[in-house]
């Protein structure tokens, strides 16, 4: 566009400001513009807007963002004013502080237009994030009635509590915790409900050290809350300027942490660990030596692997990834040699906090790390087994399930190495979808590492995945392999994990249901049930009841008659009475019978129909 002598610039708009971020628009020179002769064309020149070569680009894509986030508060607000306003002076007050001040942001983030104003405008949504989320404290932090809805925040205190007092948790049981409980607790296949702390040390440490300053709060939601608001405020430095209010917005904005956070989630626990393992992980040893970037991402994936198990599945991706990177410029040899050291480090870091428990007693503490792999709990989730859990009702082989992951995380590791160049960006993304496979595939195994997704797609250097070491690359150049036998190639990686599905779906359910009406009306209380089960399956069962009326299923009930275990072919008749000597109520006409056994893994349903008194 032309400008004729004497025409006033256009100030930027959404339709003629680049889509650069603000670094790189900010280096571009200032035209060289005449000296205003007169008083009066200095006056003039200075009530002109300013061109847009004359200030930093405040791009259309940075004003959505930070708009973007800061509406998002609104969230906060709407779930705790009407609780919270009516009883609490100084939440009240800083509600309104907050609503007055999202509305500020909101029309900053489209008005100014220097870039050092937007990043002061930046800097009031991350406080107002941290303000409004501290108003809901209240909300939060119950002081009357159940602690925790679910069992992880109550075991996980109780540990630190535990350690506290110089008592191993890992050899402590507490079923008295969840006594009367038929909700937000895990049962297993065998009928059990876990009451053992089964989460490595560190989420323990944290809350022995906690509890003392948590004034009878509930401490591992304590822990988790604050290292939640800490994710937010570090992830907010760690990204770049057009994107960085990114970081209120995903952890405290959207509202996705917060029930988990008051469930005590030990995953909220090592998310500002992981954080720091894979941000800008595409540099780690780019000088040829690990620096102290390596070294930090090594230690905090170590400390992260001794919080929560579901960091060991990010761990071998991460290191391949790195070693593949770095051998693009070097050779095999350094390539190992700088990965080792780097493993090294984190295999430090984590048996530095778990060497101790291991000393104190060794099976317990391998039993309690492990157990969420290996006690088979109930199924659960919106992965491949609901088809099995809703749709068709039950499964005679719920084990192939978790075949399946096993297998699907090989396949995917081997396709992660051949294919690295287009799934590396992917990395923090990858490891998770295993879980799609398992038998337990709840939806807080996903969303709850949206802050890696974030981090590393805003700080990942794909030029150095692009140019990334391909291994098998000169083997496909000889063969000529084409795209389709590439994908032939894929497919017959993921075949025995498709497969291991395809036998957990379509293995029918091994007990013939049938169901006695119980002597109550429709949500009336109930004491008993009879259950008349047939054994259909090649195998032994030993069956365990239980009622389910959402997606969560309860605990086991009490069966008091009826044989422990039913051979095969046979026809038995139980007597199951609820959990606890009190009665139960069929809630609805779609409250179903779920029939679990753990040798084999099955689940077996059936339709429980309230009767009519008369």
């Amino acid at each position: 566009m032309t400008v004729r002598p004497g025409s006033r610039p256009l100030p930027p708009t959404a339709d003629n400001e680049s889509i650069t971020p603000p670094h790189t628009s900010a280096q571009v020179p200032a035209a060289r513009q005449p000296a205003p002769a007169s008083m009066a064309e200095r006056a003039a020149a200075r009530s002109r807007p300013p061109t847009v070569t004359q200030q930093a680009s405040v791009t259309v894509v940075w004003r959505a963002v930070v708009l973007i986030s800061a509406v998002t508060l609104f969230i906060n607000i709407n779930t705790a004013w009407r609780p919270e306003a009516p009883f609490d002076r100084r939440a009240t007050v800083a509600f309104i502080l907050g609503f007055a001040g999202i509305l500020a942001c909101a029309v900053l983030a489209v008005t100014v237009r220097r870039a050092a104003a937007m990043r002061r405008v930046e800097f009031g949504v991350l406080g107002l994030a941290v303000l409004l989320y501290g108003a809901e404290l209240p909300h939060l932090f119950p002081v009357t009635g159940r602690r925790y809805a679910g069992d992880e925040g109550t075991l996980t205190e109780l540990a630190g509590r535990a350690l506290r007092h110089g008592t191993d948790p890992y050899t402590l049981s507490w079923p008295q915790a969840f006594y009367g409980r038929e909700s937000g607790i895990t049962t297993t296949l065998s009928g059990h409900v876990v009451s053992r702390y089964e989460y490595p040390p560190m989420t323990a440490i944290l809350n022995a050290v906690a509890g003392p300053f948590t004034r009878n709060l509930p401490v591992a939601a304590f822990v988790a809350i604050s290292l939640l608001v800490v994710t937010a405020i570090v992830m907010f430095f760690l990204l770049p300027s057009p994107w960085r209010t990114a970081a209120p917005m995903i952890c405290l904005g959207l509202g996705l942490y917060a029930g988990p956070a008051r469930r005590g989630a030990t995953t909220i626990d090592a998310l500002p660990l992981l954080m720091l393992a894979v941000y800008r992980w595409t540099s780690i040893g780019s000088s040829g030596r690990l620096g102290r970037a390596g070294w930090l991402s090594a230690a905090c994936l170590g400390l992260a692997a001794a919080t929560q198990q579901l960091t060991w599945f990010l761990a071998p991706f991460l290191i391949i990834g790195i070693y593949l990177v770095r051998r693009a410029d070097r050779s095999a040899r350094d390539s190992a040699i700088l990965m080792g050291r780097y493993t090294a480090i984190a295999v430090a870091a984590f048996a530095i906090v778990n060497i101790p428990f291991a000393v104190w007693n060794f099976g317990a503490w391998l039993r309690g790390v492990t157990a969420p792999l290996t006690e088979g709990a109930v199924p659960f989730g919106q992965g491949i087994v609901a088809i099995s859990y809703y749709l068709r009702g039950g499964s005679g082989a719920l084990s192939f399930f978790n075949y399946a992951a096993l297998l699907f995380a090989a396949a995917l590791l081997i396709s992660f190495v051949l294919f690295f160049r287009y799934l590396g960006p992917a990395l923090a993304i990858l490891p998770w979808t295993i879980f799609f496979f398992s038998t337990r595939a709840q939806e807080t195994y996903y969303f709850l590492f949206i802050v890696l997704f974030a981090i590393t797609l805003l700080t990942t250097d794909r030029a150095a995945i692009e140019r990334a070491h391909q291994p098998g690359g000169r083997l496909r150049q000889r063969l000529r392999l084409d795209s389709t036998a590439r994908l032939l190639t894929v497919a017959a990686v993921f075949a025995p994990a498709a497969a291991c599905v395809l036998i957990a779906i379509g293995t029918t359910q091994p007990l013939r249901l049938s169901v006695a009406p119980p002597a109550a009306g429709p949500d009336e209380p109930i004491n008993a049930l009879v259950v008349t089960a047939t054994n259909t399956s090649g195998h032994a069962i030993r069956p365990h009841f239980a009622l389910s009326s959402s997606s969560n299923m309860s605990r086991a009930w009490r069966v008091a008659t009826g044989p422990r275990t039913l051979q095969p072919g046979a026809t038995a008749t139980y007597v199951i009475n609820p959990p606890f000597p009190r009665a139960t109520r069929v809630a609805s006409a779609r409250t179903v019978l779920r029939v679990f056994s753990a040798d084999p893994g099955t689940l077996s349903s059936a339709l429980v129909t309230a009767g009519t008194r008369g």
